[in-house]
């Protein structure tokens, strides 16, 4: 059955339970009630009310001895699991399953937890489900300071309030790597007797550091900067598009450095998100990365009425609008381009000229203004409201209630908070004679044949595909494309496309020229031949 039908199925016998608790209140409530006026008016039939209060059990109360763990066991269990995911410590299926074996035997019960036991308690239960687990830093998990996230927006607050910025002169700065010949795992179609299947991909790991800001009233930054992992800038690391927005930069490993953010702050930032009143101050909200700071840059920015606010640390994932709502969905959409592009053009690595044309394209879908407001406010910096990161569910809960009185999350009435359904029977196997078990195994056998003749045909057909590209580059040897060297970019040197784009015309054109006189010239044996 689809999750859809099946939570909408959950969701109708939840929601019949509650109208049936009530009709059972309101003839409690009356001396001479009017049971079938009543069971009428909640939409229940009034012999199940007229059960109902003659002390016949909900359904999974009935069943509660069926169960593993019934009754305030397993609501106790289910806290421990709550307070297990407060703590980033959450279980897997089969550490449940150990879990409740664990205390099976401790209570002296001679039961044997099943192996699908953890997944169908879930499914009775409304407020606990099985999520993906990402490995986080332990210093983000711990190492966040309440009193620090408290120092932060009164500073914050103060700085807004004392200058009078507005939200369009509140910006976040961010840069984020990402390989730019990959594009990660994905939900593809495929056979069904496989668990798994493989896509073609890039086998490079190179990573490009793209630097971002983004404003509280839904703006972007114009130009993205760029870094390569490179000594120089090289014309095969440009594009001649003049309609894409891109400013440069190379270092040895393509991570940003100081000199780098300085000249980011001095030839993009300050320029491109000058306010119309150069009297007004400007925000720029940053972490705490060691490049964001030192002397030079603090006096540039003071003189550029720029206040620079510094995240506590180890808060960026909870407090950095870029990285709790914008860059997830710029990367998506890049890696979507990424992938068509290798499909339609049987490539593995993608030019420099097209991942510059795939980031503007994926920026543009990405960073809409829903999703930058959305990004401050999840973080709590515009409208400023420090519950929206204090109250955070990611934020480790170090003292949570195991007391009776504490009520989970989701709908918390009687038929749920007992969770005692007899879902997830599994029907004894069927009796089958020999002649049945024959026919079964020699169909297992047939097939297992034919995935094998599959596999190898799919394995001959990848090898002749191979062998013909292969004669193919011999045949017609690719020579390789010729470039050269644009800029030296030394220093954490940053340029614009504007500054880019005419170098990068006049040395391609420099190699077309020096080309076509190679193709004019006349051959060496030739010329020793009419001598």
């Amino acid at each position: 059955m689809p999750s859809s039908k099946k939570n909408r199925i959950q969701t109708e016998k939840s929601e019949a339970e509650k109208r049936l608790q009530l009709a059972v209140i309101e003839c409690r409530g009356q001396d001479d009630p009017n049971v079938a006026a009543i069971a009428r008016k909640y939409g229940r039939h009034p012999a199940t009310l007229r059960c109902r209060l003659n002390g016949r059990k909900p359904r999974k109360q009935a069943h509660e001895h069926q169960q593993l763990l019934s009754g305030k066991s397993e609501i106790l269990f289910v806290r421990q699991l709550q307070a297990a995911d407060a703590a980033h410590e959450g279980l897997t299926a089969n550490e449940i399953r150990d879990f409740a074996q664990d205390i099976l035997d401790a209570l002296g019960e001679n039961k044997q937890v099943g192996a699908n036991w953890p997944y169908r308690m879930i499914e009775r239960i409304p407020w606990i489900k099985m999520l993906s687990a990402k490995p986080t830093d332990q210093n983000r998990t711990y190492g966040v300071s309440l009193s620090a996230i408290e120092a932060f927006f009164q500073r914050y607050e103060d700085a807004v309030n004392w200058y009078n910025v507005d939200p369009s002169n509140i910006w976040n700065m961010d840069e984020t790597g990402i390989f730019i010949h990959q594009f990660g795992k994905r939900r593809v179609a495929g056979d069904s007797s496989k668990k798994s299947t493989n896509v073609k991909s890039g086998n490079s790991k190179e990573i490009t550091t793209v630097v971002e800001a983004i404003s509280a009233a839904g703006e972007k930054i114009n130009s993205p900067l760029g870094i390569f992992k490179s000594k120089t800038l090289m014309t095969n690391q440009t594009s001649e598009d003049e309609t894409l927005p891109w400013a440069y930069a190379v270092s040895y490993k393509g991570w940003i450095t100081g000199d780098h953010f300085q000249q980011w702050v001095r030839k993009i930032f300050i320029p491109q998100t000058k306010p119309e009143n150069s009297e007004h101050y400007r925000i720029l909200i940053m972490d705490n990365h060691a490049t964001h700071y030192n002397e030079e840059l603090k006096s540039l920015l003071l003189k550029a009425r720029v206040i620079p606010i510094y995240l506590p640390a180890h808060c960026s994932h909870l407090m950095q609008p870029l990285d709790v709502a914008v860059f997830k969905p710029v990367k998506q959409y890049y890696r979507e381009l990424l992938a068509r592009y290798f499909r339609l053009q049987q490539r593995h690595v993608v030019e420099k000229s097209k991942f510059i044309e795939f980031w503007n394209g994926s920026r543009n879908q990405g960073m809409t203004e829903k999703n930058i407001s959305s990004g401050f406010e999840k973080s709590g910096l515009w409208p400023i409201n420090k519950q929206m990161v204090l109250e955070n569910p990611e934020l480790t809960k170090q003292n949570l209630d195991f007391s009776d009185g504490y009520a989970p999350s989701g709908d918390s009435s009687d038929a749920n908070l007992c969770i005692n359904g007899v879902s997830g029977v599994v029907d004894p196997k069927e009796n089958l004679n020999s002649i049945e078990r024959y026919k079964r195994a020699i169909q297992r056998e047939n097939m297992h044949d034919s995935m094998i003749n599959k596999q190898l045909v799919t394995q001959l057909r990848k090898e002749n595909a191979l062998l013909r590209s292969r004669l193919e580059q011999a045949e017609n040897p690719r020579k390789p494309e010729r470039k050269r060297k644009v800029q030296s970019m030394e220093n954490g040197e940053v340029a614009l496309s504007s500054e880019v784009i005419p170098k990068v015309k006049k040395l391609k054109q420099d190699i077309k020229n020096e080309g076509a006189k190679e193709r004019g010239r006349r051959p060496l044996a030739d010329i020793t031949n009419t001598a």
